[in-house]
């Protein structure tokens, strides 16, 4: 079984989705400077680098991160590549997801071209995802949706209950099914939160 890291490294000065919090890392006590150990404090957005989406992100009655269940977050899941750019309705509709519930979406961006450089969903073909069942989408920019505030494919995909991976690192992974394992940290009433993600490949 080989296993693929597909989160990003989290960093001091790394990319944020613009009016999010800068990255922070502060050191505190240093075993060099004598202290029994090492500690740190981390500033950081609840939507910073690889990270979950609930749907409580966009709905005030919809599931937060500490409720989501862990069905939904592990499980198989399809690594489908894409063109960067506008995904539409038409496109997506013609693809064929094997009945994926999860769907990751890979582009030939690499993880640090850009915060929204890859492949990114219109609200019609979230909505087409919606349709065919999918409960789950991870894109590698910091967004589903096109740069702005519109946010149609996220409002799509979160109404239905789905959930959203932001910021993967698919550059070393092939087109095809993997297992997916997505643990965002367990923040009680969280909007969203980084996520160790990774996928199982079996011989």
């Amino acid at each position: 079984m080989k296993i693929h890291d597909i989160t990003r490294p989290m960093y001091e000065g790394m990319a944020v989705y613009p009016g999010d919090p800068t990255v922070r890392f502060r050191r505190g006590e240093k075993v060099e400077e004598g202290a029994s150990a090492n500690t740190s404090v981390y500033t950081f957005g609840s939507h910073t680098g690889t990270h979950v989406d609930p749907p409580f992100h966009l709905l005030t009655e919809g599931a937060k991160l500490d409720e989501l269940a862990l069905e939904q977050l592990i499980g198989p899941a399809l690594v489908v590549e894409c063109p960067a750019g506008e995904l539409g309705a038409e496109l997506v509709g013609g693809m064929d997801f094997c009945g994926a519930a999860r769907l990751l979406i890979k582009t030939s961006a690499a993880p640090d071209s850009g915060i929204f450089a890859g492949s990114y969903l219109t609200g019609e073909a979230a909505a087409v995802l919606v349709e065919r069942g999918v409960k789950l989408v991870g894109v590698e920019a910091l967004s589903v949706d096109k740069f702005g505030w519109e946010l149609d494919a996220h409002r799509a995909l979160l109404a239905s209950g789905a959930v959203i991976i932001e910021g993967l690192d698919l550059s070393g992974v092939a087109p095809g099914t993997y297992e997916l394992i997505c643990l965002p940290m367990k923040v009680q009433g969280g909007d969203g939160a980084p996520a160790r993600v990774v996928l199982l490949e079996r011989g």
